[in-house]
Order: C-alpha cells, then sequence, then structure tokens
C-alpha cells in the first residue's frame, strides 16, 4: 500500500462519480481539518505548520498540473477544475481511494462491474451518498488504477464522453459555469459540490492553469 507521501510522489512521475458529502473546502496537507468546536484545542496553528501546509499544497498542485493541463488539451475540460475536482475527492491525494487504488476523482465502477479502458478493476470503499432526506453512509464500488496518470485520463474520458455532461462542454472558458453544470447532471449527490469546486477555484487561484 502506497503511504500518502509516495502517493503525492507518484504524481510525479506522470511527468507528470462519485463524490460523498464533503468538507468546504478539501484542507491542503498538514492543515487543520474542521472539527466540531469542543474538539478544536485552543493552539492556533503555527506558522510553521502553516508553511508547510502551505508548501505540501503547491508541490501536489506542481505535479498534478501537468496531467490536468494534458487533459484539457485532449478533453476541452478547464484543468481548474479538474484541480478542483482533483483536490476535493482525493483530499490532495490523502484520501484511502487516492493512496491505494490511485483514483483521485472518486469516479465509479457500474453496477455491472465495468470499469472502462484506463482502470484496471473495481475495490469497494465506504462513502456518503446524500439525497432529498439527507446523507447516509454506504460502500460503492470504485475504479482502480495503476497510476494517477491513469486516473486523470479516465475523469477526463469519463466527463467528455458522456452525454450527460454534454451541455457542461459549451462552458469551458467559462470554468465557474462548468462546475455548476456538471454538477446539475448528476455528477455528485453532494448540493454544495459546485460552490466547493469554486471556491477552490478562486482560493487557490487554480484559473492560472487553464491558460
Amino acid at each position: 500500500m502506497l503511504t500518502p507521501r509516495r502517493a503525492l510522489t507518484s504524481l510525479i512521475t506522470i511527468g507528470a462519480a462519485i463524490s460523498p458529502c464533503l468538507p468546504a473546502v478539501a484542507t491542503p496537507p498538514g492543515g487543520a481539518a474542521r472539527v466540531p468546536a469542543e474538539s478544536r484545542s485552543a493552539s492556533p496553528l503555527t506558522s510553521s505548520a502553516a508553511s508547510s501546509s502551505s508548501a505540501l499544497a503547491a508541490s501536489f498542485l506542481r505535479q498534478a498540473g501537468v496531467p490536468a493541463r494534458r487533459s484539457q488539451r485532449v478533453t476541452k475540460v478547464p484543468a481548474s477544475v479538474i484541480l478542483a475536482q482533483a483536490i476535493l475527492e482525493s483530499s490532495w491525494g490523502r484520501s484511502g481511494l487516492a493512496v491505494t487504488d490511485r483514483n483521485y476523482f472518486g469516479i465509479k465502477c457500474s453496477s455491472s462491474g465495468d470499469h472502462g479502458p484506463y482502470a484496471t478493476g473495481c475495490r469497494r470503499h465506504p462513502t456518503t451518498e446524500c439525497g432529498p432526506r439527507g446523507c447516509r453512509r454506504t460502500t460503492a464500488l470504485f475504479r482502480t488504477y495503476r497510476s494517477p496518470a491513469d486516473s486523470f485520463k479516465d475523469h477526463g474520458r469519463f466527463l467528455s464522453s458522456s452525454d450527460r455532461y454534454r451541455a457542461a462542454f459549451e462552458h469551458t472558458a467559462d470554468p465557474d459555469r462548468f462546475a455548476r453544470r456538471i454538477a446539475r447532471a448528476g455528477y455528485a449527490t453532494d448540493p454544495g459540490y459546485p460552490a466547493k469546486l469554486i471556491k477552490l477555484m478562486r482560493t487557490y487561484d487554480l484559473y492560472r492553469y487553464d491558460r
């Protein structure tokens, strides 16, 4: 099994669906996760910890930016949206799905077990699904990959080859609108999904990767 750091390192070799209810902004590696008020420590985040968090986030983006831009050239999916989804779905590459199966986008296998041309198979993981009555914990079959590179390739194919997301591709020059469109088409069950993507794009200026 890859450690989180090895999972991040494996992104260097690149040269370089679906999300549960997630925090408003995925915390970068080493950052402070959102916890209930009664569980919080009174000690603030130290400057050294903040610096480390910033460096690790920058490293993730530096490596993930390569396959994101490559996918944009092939599929027209905005690189900023790709990166925001990778951050949110994989928690900066630290989720079990990303570490063990190199799945950075939470893409599931079909009910029949079909996993498309890039994945190597399927593995069951715990997840959270949201509906009209709220969110519930469950399990689902998610795609497994040999490398993060294959995960990025599959993500681009997943969006660009599906009629469900066709309307989003009318807005490839407007990443915020693109994010709203794929969410409206059902990419994630979390109703706050597009707002979370847009907040990530703005917080980390992911739009620069579109150029």
